[in-house]
């Protein structure tokens, strides 16, 4: 199965809350089963999980949410203009 249409939807949504490497969104990471969202803000990783859940409900996959992990590298308390 191909991801092009998360990555795509991903792409074309606000990036502004993606994280930037020398000032260009970094796309979703993916090999094999593993999947890597990052995000500036929280409510930008909230924006991609949105996106994930909105993809896999579409395709019928399921996300096995015991493998998930969270690592936070930058201040909390950045506030959010909206959810998509």
């Amino acid at each position: 199965m191909r991801l092009d249409d998360f990555e795509r939807s991903v792409a074309e949504a606000d990036g502004t809350d993606l994280l930037q490497l020398h000032g260009q969104p970094v796309p979703p990471m993916l090999w094999a089963d593993d999947l890597l969202l990052a995000s500036t803000v929280t409510c930008g990783l909230r924006r991609l999980l949105d996106e994930l859940s909105d993809f896999s409900n579409r395709r019928r996959l399921t996300v096995n949410s015991s493998k998930k992990k969270a690592f936070v590298f930058v201040d909390r308390s950045t506030t959010c203009k909206s959810r998509l």
